[in-house]
């Protein structure tokens, strides 16, 4: 294969990937573009003819990874829409609310933590090592020009994070891969100017490590109470009261989806994901082209009994408590969750 194959091949595989990337958060689309800006401009590649031809890989390789949400957003463009774009731009202005102070005080949150700080000096450290030397670096063979593209894809996804409604820290985490890729001319400087490679790279490990301790405490075994409710065993015991009184496939309504998912159950047609906690801001052609239930479906299904068991997640049916009493006998109560069946 000839110089030029081999670089359209590796082309593809990014466009692939960053394709990977964009399907599952829109937020990459900006990455997606400054890929097509970088092949034309600070490529290697000296013949517009050829900047072309791999700009069209990559378009061939996100679209090749995109194959499967091109065919769901063929088969019903308006629910498609709705549940990539419609829905999160109804999320962020009616219910996540964030003003400018509260975004900054976010990106300082983002910027400060320990292990992200640890990431992001050393990313700024490569970027500048890299520029000094603009060679190979204690074995590093990274081109000047791929350290400064991943810090700026790094700094877009902040500002896309910043950008965005809702907004939450966890959003600004995209910008570490990148960051990860910068950093790699500091910590091959730094080796070859200490010298002794597996004490350097368990030094290194070791002190991140100790930066990410305390949130594997507080993310894996839930110290906070809104985490409360999400770990595996509380799950299991909401899921083993839903099968002990149901039947397989039997169909459910949970405010949580993931209960029905796990107990094997149906969900309510319009309860199968999230979604119906916005459904009262959409109008009535938005939501029957979403397929979400609204609360006046709920209150029907309740007053009906058209299902035997129902499980109010932290209590998300607030207000229909009365209704609930009448019409269905409460069983448990797990965590923020209640669990009814009917009378």
């Amino acid at each position: 294969m000839s110089e030029d194959g081999r670089k359209n091949v590796k082309i593809l595989l990014a466009g692939f990937l960053v394709g990977i990337a964009l399907n599952l958060r829109l937020t990459f689309s900006l990455i997606w573009l400054a890929e097509g800006v970088l092949i034309f401009f600070l490529s290697s590649m000296k013949n517009k003819k050829q900047k072309m031809i791999a700009f069209l890989f990559f378009c061939l390789g996100t679209i090749l990874s995109s194959s499967f949400a091109i065919y769901l957003f063929l088969k019903d463009p308006g629910a498609f829409i709705f549940d990539n774009l419609t829905y999160h731009q109804i999320l962020g202005a009616g219910f996540i609310k964030l003003g400018f102070l509260k975004r900054i005080l976010t990106v300082f949150k983002f910027l400060f933590y320990p292990q992200n700080l640890f990431i992001i000096f050393l990313a700024l450290f490569g970027l500048i090592v890299s520029f000094k030397k603009r060679r190979n670096i204690g074995g590093c063979v990274l081109n000047h020009k791929i350290v400064l593209s991943a810090f700026i894809f790094g700094i877009v996804m902040i500002v896309t994070s910043f950008s965005i409604s809702p907004t939450t820290f966890q959003h600004y985490e995209q910008a570490l891969p990148f960051f990860l890729v910068s950093l790699i001319p500091a910590l091959s400087h730094l080796e070859f100017r200490w010298g002794k490679r597996k004490i350097f790279l368990g030094g290194i490990s070791t002190l991140y490590i100790f930066f990410v301790i305390p949130f594997i405490v507080i993310f894996i075994f839930s110290v906070r109470g809104r985490d409360k409710p999400y770990p595996k065993s509380e799950v299991r015991k909401v899921v083993k009261v839903v099968e002990e009184n149901s039947k397989p496939k039997e169909m459910v309504f949970s405010t949580w989806p993931a209960y029905v998912v796990f107990a094997k159950r149906e969900p309510v047609p319009g309860l199968e994901t999230w979604g119906w906690e916005v459904a009262h801001l959409l109008s009535p052609q938005e939501l029957k082209r979403s397929k979400l239930i609204n609360r006046q479906k709920m209150e029907e299904i309740i007053l009906e009994k058209k299902v035997g068991l129902i499980v109010n997640f932290c209590s998300d049916l607030s207000g229909l408590e009365n209704l609930l009493d009448v019409n269905y006998r409460h069983i448990k109560t797990i965590g923020d969750t209640k669990i009814y069946k009917a009378k």
